[in-house]
């Protein structure tokens, strides 16, 4: 019972008070020795009502002796009777408030930025990528004349800032590091160069502002749904760390990305390197899957958003495979292509790769694509991706659409066209055979492009839009990959050598370069 009443009152003034209510202390009355040390009370201690030796009480109430004499001092006034454990008074070699506050004006001083992506729910801001403590260290302290430890520096630096320190770009902007070089070395035109790296990322920047716009429009309308895609680096099959695997060339699993700006969810898109390549038409087979499967039946107009990678999202086949959709969709009226700059196309598909990636960390051997899949369905709880295994069937070719159009390189008034240079396409329903391009957000300069083939007689619209089969037997890998995985069969385990048995090779069989173009170029080279 004095047990359950002591405790429960929590605070802990209370059970100081409450324990001087049931220890009674008294002076001894006598003193044997001369020492001072020695005690100066005596003390007779109670249970309800019932007088208890010492240890009782302490075993009874689960407090020590300690703990008592503190209370009875707090109590009867030789201590404070408010709680000072935790007040830390400092000492000797405590560290002045003046150079604390030179320690956190430095830090202060250091820039930061904010993060591409959740800027607008994360109050954290980075320091820039090539900075980190040390060196911040290092310049506070040639700075200052008595300048604190590392360790004092560093607990500022935790204690009073939420400072990230992201690694270093892996894929840095062409254009963007040319033009920097050129300013760095003193060229004597810098002016101008400082202006046209300044105009390249006002664009860089418009895009990203537009796709933020498309986004939040997909959310507030019903007609409209924004999807952005991306294909995420090759994942190796099989995935074991023995060391021979660094000399052996290993299958490839191909994901694609999608994310919808109207629910946020990611979806998966997953093939393997023999079963079809890594092109426009394979990206565009992925996109029509997933649109004649999961778009709203609601949209009218789908906004695209992609990088500005030639062979597998900027050019004539994936426009004809968004044509072939838009015109066999019983609803959609307007598709979107829209492009970010190269270098700058941060797109929320990254950070649904960065989730795989993280989960990645802690698989050390996964053996079929059934393997990678668990990993992406499981990778995080708050909307978890939505994965789907692409099967041969579902890629499809538009050999057939190419036969009957003409890929003009001229607009209708005799402008010259430059895939490379578009930074929007916009196919209608209604004008089956007219492409519209765009070369700058801002601009209402549109270039019209009429693909229909100058024929006679007028061929039907049905008898052109329609798809055939990409790989109808099969894409077979390499004889050299093939003899590689053969030879690493004994590391696999049984349940999924299967697997592996099914491959078939080719020798004239070529393996898809890092750019996806299928071996050929599905764009037109322009200078």
């Amino acid at each position: 019972m004095e047990f359950d009443r002591f405790w429960k009152l929590g605070d802990y003034t209370a059970q100081n008070t409450y324990i001087g209510s049931l220890v009674t202390e008294y002076p001894k009355k006598r003193q044997y020795g001369r020492d001072p040390k020695k005690k100066q009370f005596s003390r007779i201690f109670r249970l309800s009502s019932v007088r208890v030796c010492r240890n009782m009480f302490c075993k009874t109430i689960a407090i020590s002796p300690c703990r008592v004499n503190t209370a009875l001092k707090k109590v009867n006034g030789r201590l404070p009777l408010n709680d000072q454990r935790g007040v830390q008074q400092g000492g000797w070699n405590k560290t002045s408030d003046i150079k604390l506050e030179k320690v956190i004006a430095h830090i202060k001083s250091v820039p930061t930025y904010t993060s591409h992506y959740c800027r607008d729910s994360v109050s954290s801001k980075y320091l820039p990528r090539d900075m980190t403590l040390e060196k911040m260290y290092s310049a506070y302290k040639s700075e200052t004349e008595y300048p604190v430890s590392l360790a004092t520096y560093k607990r500022v630096f935790y204690d009073k800032f939420d400072l990230k320190i992201k690694p270093l770009k892996k894929d840095t902007c062409n254009k963007c590091d040319t033009l920097h070089n050129q300013i760095q070395c003193g060229n004597e035109n810098s002016a101008e160069v400082k202006e046209e790296r300044q105009n390249h990322l006002q664009i860089a920047t418009d895009a990203q502002t537009m796709l933020k716009s498309d986004m939040k429009l997909a959310k507030d309308c019903a007609d409209i749904e924004c999807l952005t895609y991306d294909m995420e680096k090759t994942l190796p099959l099989p995935r074991i760390p023995t060391s021979i695997m660094f000399y052996k060339r290993q299958l490839w699993l191909y994901n694609l990305g999608i994310h919808s700006g109207k629910d946020e969810n990611g979806y998966c898109y997953v093939w393997l390197e023999g079963e079809a390549g890594r092109g426009a038409q394979e990206i565009g087979s992925c996109l029509r899957k997933h649109i004649t499967s999961t778009l709203n039946s609601d949209v009218e107009t789908l906004i695209l958003w992609s990088d500005s990678c030639g062979g597998q999202n900027r050019n004539i086949k994936m426009v004809l495979m968004m044509k072939e959709i838009l015109h066999n969709h019983p609803r959609l009226k307007k598709i979107i292509l829209r492009y970010l700059v190269s270098g700058h196309s941060f797109l929320p598909n990254d950070r649904d790769f960065a989730d795989i990636v993280r989960a990645l960390k802690y698989q050390q051997r996964l053996y079929t694509p059934a393997d990678y899949i668990d990993v992406m369905k499981t990778c995080r709880k708050k909307k978890p991706l939505i994965v789907s295994k692409m099967n041969p069937g579902d890629f499809l070719g538009t050999k057939r659409i190419e036969g009957s159009i003409t890929n003009r390189k001229m607009s209708e008034d005799n402008r010259k066209v430059s895939w490379l240079n578009a930074r929007q396409i916009t196919l209608k329903r209604e004008e089956p055979f007219l492409l519209y391009i765009t070369t700058d957000f801002k601009s209402e300069d549109e270039l019209v492009i009429n693909i229909k083939k100058s024929t006679r007689g007028r061929p039907k619209a049905d008898d052109i839009w329609k798809l055939i089969p990409l790989w109808p037997n099969g894409k077979p890998i390499t004889a050299a990959k093939m003899a590689d995985i053969e030879s690493i069969k004994h590391l696999i385990p049984a349940d999924a050598v299967d697997f592996y048995r099914n491959l078939t090779a080719a020798n004239d069989a070529q393996e898809d370069d890092v750019d996806g173009f299928n071996n050929t170029l599905d764009f037109d080279i322009q200078e």
